[in-house]
């Protein structure tokens, strides 16, 4: 090992042992930091928070509104099967 860098390699351990608390707190305040950017900053997403604050309210404050039977609008199924004939369901086929 050349005589150098064995000086450079000992300089360089020395700095760190003096420095190794606050190179230890530096490293704590930015893990914090960034966990904190991460639980705050806002994501990609289709809704924005306080919609989704207020539909978490909701449905813990009323009960869902579940239809008693199915719907039978079959003006909107006729309307539906013309748009797109091909993947239209033969509901009576006899």
């Amino acid at each position: 090992m050349n005589h150098d860098l064995y000086a450079a390699m000992h300089t360089a351990g020395a700095w760190l042992a003096e420095r190794w608390t606050g190179l230890a707190a530096w490293g704590i305040a930015i893990a914090g930091l960034t966990v904190i950017a991460w639980v705050l900053w806002p994501r990609d997403d289709y809704r924005s928070r306080n919609d989704q604050t207020a539909a978490r309210l909701i449905t813990a404050l009323e009960a869902r509104p579940e239809p008693d039977q199915p719907g039978s609008d079959e003006q909107l199924l006729a309307a539906c099967q013309q748009i797109c004939p091909e993947l239209a369901r033969k509901e009576n086929e006899s």
